[in-house]
């Protein structure tokens, strides 16, 4: 008799004991709480992320240009361009405001026109924007002397024509970018020299 009761006794004990091992994983409330913030989240945050530059902005999202980019209108831009782009600046780069256009991702028209405080002269500005592979010349824009340089630069055809203005010393530059229909040079000074005919006239 009593062997049979203490088989019984000691197979109490083992299950007790393997209850109570099960229930120490299920009953820690700090278990399931590190489980759960170790895990990560995809709720947004508040901190900025930064966007990139140039990039195509949803229609009617996009801000006015300031001045002394908003010259030269919407409107303006894509009749000298013939082909629908906006204005879009100024940018700060150093003691220089650049100006740029928001363009279609098929369009080949690189323009930019950036104005430079009058830390240099003007002769030593065009000696700055010179190039061996640039062809310059003396041209008015506006009824104001100005600089044009064409020719293939960083080997991509380009039309930088720079004057004198109130904003300071303008340098516009249209250039064939990498994607898109090119434009012939002539196309390319026009639309450079009519950019700077806004400010210069």
């Amino acid at each position: 008799m009593r062997r049979p009761l203490a088989s019984a006794a000691a197979a109490v004990v083992v299950l007790s004991l393997l209850l109570a091992g099960c229930g120490d994983d299920g009953d820690d409330p700090d278990a399931g709480e590190s489980s759960q913030t170790s895990e990560p989240t995809d709720e947004p945050t508040d901190e900025p992320t930064d966007e990139p530059s140039g990039s195509a902005e949803p229609d009617g999202q996009a801000e006015p240009a300031g001045a002394p980019c908003d010259v030269v209108t919407d409107e303006q831009l894509t009749k000298i361009t013939r082909s629908e782009q906006r204005v879009s600046g100024p940018r700060q780069e150093g003691t220089s405001q650049r100006c740029a256009t928001v363009r279609g991702a098929d369009d080949g028209l690189d323009l930019t026109w950036t104005f430079q405080e009058p830390v240099m002269s003007f002769d030593e500005l065009v000696e700055y924007e010179s190039d061996p592979a640039l062809e310059q010349q003396r041209v008015q824009v506006g009824g104001v002397p100005a600089v044009l340089m064409t020719g293939e630069y960083v080997g991509e055809q380009l039309a930088r024509v720079l004057v004198e203005v109130e904003a300071g010393h303008l340098v516009v530059e249209a250039k064939n970018s990498v994607v898109g229909e090119p434009r012939p040079e002539a196309e390319l000074t026009r639309v450079a020299t009519e950019i700077a005919a806004a400010y210069a006239g």
